[in-house]
């Protein structure tokens, strides 16, 4: 992901992959992020998603990896949060990101 570290978090989804896959670009989206790369094929898909360079902080732009599985008739979302570069606050910059992401894809996956 980045020099920094990276924080991760799984989610269940009872939806389709395709319906979990357009809300979780939904999700990119409101949150403001830029999709860098996005895939659907088979039973799994991915997206890649990067905040844009904020120039009056401390922080380093977060990247989120975001890749869904079917499993047992659910889809099981992995979320992984990282950046590029590091800084004194960074690894909590990163976890509440992480957090809100997920939080914010929960209401719809519920």
């Amino acid at each position: 992901m980045g020099l920094g570290k990276s924080f991760n978090q799984n989610l269940k989804s009872s939806l389709d992959l395709q319906t979990t896959f357009n809300l979780c670009k939904k999700v990119c989206a409101d949150s403001k992020l830029k999709i860098k790369n996005e895939g659907l094929e088979g039973n799994s898909f991915s997206i890649k998603a990067a905040e844009p360079m904020k120039w009056l902080t401390t922080n380093w732009p977060n990247n989120i990896a975001i890749v869904g599985e079917v499993f047992q008739d659910n889809i099981i979302v992995k979320l992984t949060a990282g950046s590029n570069g590091t800084s004194i606050t960074q690894d909590r910059n990163i976890n509440d990101f992480l957090n809100n992401f997920s939080n914010n894809l929960k209401v719809y996956l519920d």
